[in-house]
């Protein structure tokens, strides 16, 4: 099964350069247990780069699912001094309830339509998953030193596994503008 492994340029995710045609990404909504994260960092949209920003929860510096179904998703992101108090605050109480319910999108430059498209995406359609763990760790977290990649605005590196739920999902891959697919992440149980 392929898998899906991209490292995105954080400065380009911050501060779009019509000509550098790079891979780019946000994490565009996030919630884990009851707490929305707030889209509180405004970006560039690599589908118009010309027009208004967008607000994100945070710019996307890897991604990673190995594409199987029951595969978790890896995503290290940078956020904002807010989220990373507010996640912060969640990594040291223990937490009962470890769902996300969370919206991605991954972009790559196509050289022959010459403009970016969705290479992962889940859609306008939230993903419902379960913090991962390893052993007894939650894998969950926000660093207490902000990054010096992209000094302003002042951002903190979050990273963050996430199990799907039992349900069935849907993702949405793209190779090219014309060559797109979807896939199922998760299994329906009952």
């Amino acid at each position: 099964m392929a898998e899906s492994k991209h490292n995105c340029d954080v400065t380009q995710g911050f501060k779009l350069v019509p000509d550098a045609q790079v891979i780019v990404g946000h994490l565009t909504a996030l919630t884990i247990a009851d707490k929305k994260i707030k889209a509180d960092l405004a970006v560039g949209n690599p589908e118009d780069i010309k027009g208004d920003k967008i607000k994100v929860v945070g710019v996307i510096s890897k991604f990673g699912w190995e594409g199987g179904s029951t595969d978790p998703m890896d995503i290290s992101c940078r956020v904002s001094v807010t989220n990373k108090q507010d996640i912060a605050l969640l990594t040291h109480n223990e937490l009962s309830d470890t769902t996300v319910t969370y919206q991605f999108i991954v972009y790559e430059f196509d050289p022959v339509k010459k403009q970016y498209f969705q290479c992962i995406h889940c859609g306008s359609t939230d993903l419902n998953g379960l913090v991962a763990k390893s052993g007894a760790k939650l894998a969950l977290q926000v660093d207490t030193k902000k990054s010096i990649e992209v000094p302003s605005p002042e951002n903190y590196a979050l990273r963050l596994r996430i199990m799907p739920e039992e349900t069935s999902q849907e993702v949405h891959l793209a190779i090219a503008v014309a060559a797109k697919w979807a896939k199922k992440w998760g299994i329906q149980v009952g």
